[in-house]
């Protein structure tokens, strides 16, 4: 960490500074599977989580802007997260002068390690709080409706860490142009999709010229986007369904919004009617132009969970990847063979600060004004 020589001011040293606790001086290599099939490398962070290469550079940004001023000094960071994101951003933001963090899980509903990541940091600037009953899109429904008061927006200056802070794709456009470099010809990225930030960096990467393809939405049994791809028509089930893959479990995608603005030539009025019909009635569909050119971006496609253990066993089988398969996929005694990674096990004897509250907007709100506005306690007692 460095200071500017004009102003004095906190920046990264030329970015590696961020990506400093990453186990890879490449941060995102990509590795070969064999045949025509290679992939892109997310995990190297300290979390494991490829929201890590966005979060580690986000942490900094966020103590730049507050030593250029911004909002007197103070931060506040409201998140949700079914997992990754909320560990990623805790350890981005950790220790970081002038930011409190608050980030919002559904309780019982994240991997154990996942939850030590969140709950084991002990900087007193970073809330793990973990919602009763909730799904992710629960979690997420509060932290929008917070972003759109905004009384309490300016009263604690909002900052996010999910996908919806346009930095979040920003920094997770580079490595599309590093992988793609890693082939002799345009390539196709298949990209595992919950939120759609993630291929929807895909995307402005190939409009700023890389030349990639084609994007590949892959979606798991909560399949809102592939069948908005099939059908033209953006309509969520009536419940999430819960699966191996809960970064994917989300039925509410947040970043589709601007893909369609795009898709809709950039056309604003044309959004909001479909997101105010979609609001109204929990549905739109797309006019037959606007949907042809969704399908000529992207492509998509569902995998079911027994598809997905399958394949996991198929590489695992073949290339002997994936250190972390899960024992549904490869069986008990194989997952047995596999060394420990005690960076990820050690943490769930740590004492954790985990903080369950009822799942409602009032709770939140009640435990944020407790810890940063001097408002009342909490809703409901924070757990240990």
């Amino acid at each position: 960490m460095g200071l500017a020589p004009d102003k004095g001011l906190l920046v990264p040293h030329s970015i590696p500074e961020a990506y400093s606790t990453f186990r890879t001086d490449e941060v995102t290599p990509v590795a070969p599977l064999g045949g025509d099939y290679k992939l892109l490398e997310l995990f190297h962070g300290p979390t494991y989580a490829f929201k890590g290469v966005a979060l580690q550079f986000l942490g900094f940004l966020f103590e730049l802007i507050l030593q250029k001023g911004y909002a007197n000094g103070r931060l506040t960071i409201i998140g949700a997260t079914s997992g990754d994101t909320g560990s990623s951003a805790i350890e981005g933001i950790r220790g970081k002068k002038g930011v409190d963090c608050f980030i919002l899980y559904p309780n019982n509903r994240t991997s154990k390690i996942q939850e030590a990541q969140m709950c084991s940091v002990p900087d007193e600037n970073c809330h793990a709080i973990a919602l009763e009953d909730a799904f992710f899109d629960d979690c997420q429904k509060i932290v929008k409706t917070l972003f759109a008061d905004q009384a309490f927006h300016k009263k604690h200056s909002l900052g996010a860490v999910n996908s919806i802070n346009w930095a979040r794709i920003v920094a997770q456009i580079a490595y599309y142009f590093y992988a793609q470099l890693k082939f002799d010809e345009p390539c196709h990225f298949s990209v595992p999709t919950g939120n759609f930030g993630d291929v929807l960096a895909g995307w402005y990467a190939k409009q700023m010229g890389c030349p990639c393809k084609s994007l590949v939405v892959a979606t798991n049994a909560n399949d809102i986007l592939a069948r908005f791809f099939a059908t033209g028509t953006h309509t969520p089930p009536p419940s999430v369904v819960e699966t191996v893959t809960p970064s994917m479990d989300i039925s509410v995608s947040s970043n589709f919004e601007r893909f369609v603005y795009h898709c809709c030539g950039d056309d604003d009025k044309i959004l909001k009617g479909l997101m105010d019909t979609f609001e109204a009635t929990g549905a739109f569909t797309a006019s037959p132009e606007h949907w042809e050119k969704c399908k000529a971006e992207m492509y998509a496609g569902s995998c079911q969970q027994p598809q997905i253990l399958a394949t996991i066993k198929k590489w695992h089988e073949k290339t002997d990847y994936f250190p972390t398969s899960i024992e549904k996929a490869i069986g008990a005694a194989t997952l047995a063979e596999v060394p420990e990674e005690k960076n990820l096990t050690d943490l769930l004897d740590l004492p954790k600060r985990k903080n369950v509250l009822v799942n409602s907007l009032d709770a939140v709100v009640d435990f944020v004004e407790a810890k940063v506005g001097g408002g009342k306690p909490a809703a409901k007692k924070a757990k240990k």
